[in-house]
């Protein structure tokens, strides 16, 4: 996995339209940044490209409860 603390490698999220979808792919955001996973590039159609371009601006873990006012639903509990 391309963390923090490995050597790089490619990773690359592409999010696809819907918005139960969406919310699902910030519930995902929020798992793997917390792992420190690290990405190369985000891209999306639709509802995933509103939750790409939003995450991009700061692909953190910090960043993603910023996603929640999109109106996905996401309230931070899994």
């Amino acid at each position: 996995m391309n963390t923090a603390d490995s050597p790089a490698s490619k990773v690359a999220f592409v999010f696809e339209g819907g918005g139960s979808l969406a919310a699902t792919q910030i519930g995902m955001l929020r798992a793997l940044t917390e792992a420190r996973l690290r990405l190369l590039l985000v891209i999306g159609s639709s509802a995933g490209a509103i939750n790409a371009v939003a995450f991009a601006a700061d692909p953190t873990a910090a960043g993603v409860p910023e996603l929640q006012p999109c109106g996905f639903g996401y309230t931070g509990e899994i």
